[in-house]
């Protein structure tokens, strides 16, 4: 069993304006300056969007976005990155075409979910590996709605923590995905576009590749509590109850990275426009 991680994370781990994160020198390839210009750009952002109020504050789409778009924190890699679980098959694109939920509300519940990874776990160290169940996916189901809602989850992720993805392991892919991948290639988060497996409905071997048996949901075959039930994303459910009736999280006040400098000129980018 894994030991538990920490409640809170220290400023060192958080990161500031002039502390250039670990994980972006190495996804830079070690260049220095290449990857505190990106780090720069992610605190400006992070300020342009009020990240810190959005973690510390109440969530009332949580639910409708969860259920639109399924998807759970659920177990740990063979090497101790989280692994997150997001049933595409399942997407509710009616939701978005309907204004039931706008894609401003998606992109601000994908703050909240990162940036809650963030201040729970390692910081800007945190790393993540995301399984793609595409089951019941039908090719004209790849349309604009469903693009948007999938990018919009990558926008969050280009900005805010641009290398926090691994790799992306597709699960229970049609025989037409190869039709259709080009354009979801596109909408997926810019560094781990090229880290991608796709495997059929036999992705029994790549996911025990990917975690020990206990870390798999019992969805997949595995020993773990079903997608769900995991402690990690009861314990997330549990800190958006709390928000919602207006209490705290400890380790959610941490204090946020700072500001760039005055005269930085990392620029945030807007919000995604909503679908045509």
């Amino acid at each position: 069993r894994r030991p538990p991680s920490p409640k809170r994370t220290s400023a060192t781990t958080r990161g500031s304006a002039d502390a250039t994160p670990r994980l972006y020198l190495d996804a830079c390839g070690g260049d220095a300056r290449k990857a505190a210009d990106r780090w720069r750009a992610t605190v400006a952002w992070r300020s342009s969007r009020d990240v810190a109020a959005v973690v510390r504050g109440p969530q009332p789409k949580y639910h409708d976005v969860k259920r639109v778009y399924p998807h759970y924190l659920a177990g740990v890699t063979r090497d101790g990155q989280h692994v997150m679980w997001e049933r595409v098959g399942q997407l509710d694109t009616a939701a978005l075409r309907s204004g039931a939920l706008t894609v401003e509300e998606a992109f601000r519940h994908f703050i909240f979910v990162h940036e809650y990874l963030s201040r729970r776990f390692d910081g800007e160290e945190t790393k993540v590996v995301t399984v793609l169940d595409v089951a019941g996916l039908r090719f004209s189901e790849v349309n604009s709605f469903f693009l948007k809602l999938v990018s919009t989850a990558s926008d969050v992720l280009n900005n805010l923590a641009p290398f926090r993805v691994q790799r992306i392991i597709v699960v229970n892919a049609p025989s037409w995905i190869g039709a259709a991948w080009p354009a979801v290639r596109r909408v997926l988060p810019a560094a781990v576009r090229d880290k991608v497996t796709i495997v059929g409905a036999d992705f029994g071997d790549a996911l025990r590749e990917l975690a020990g048996n206990d870390e798999i949901p019992a969805d997949y075959g595995g020993r773990g509590p079903p997608l769900g039930d995991g402690a990690d994303e009861l314990e997330m459910l549990e800190a958006v109850c709390v928000l919602n009736a207006g209490g705290a999280v400890d380790f959610l006040d941490d204090a946020p990275a700072r500001s760039p400098a005055a005269g930085s000129d990392a620029e945030a980018p807007p919000p995604p426009p909503p679908p045509p």
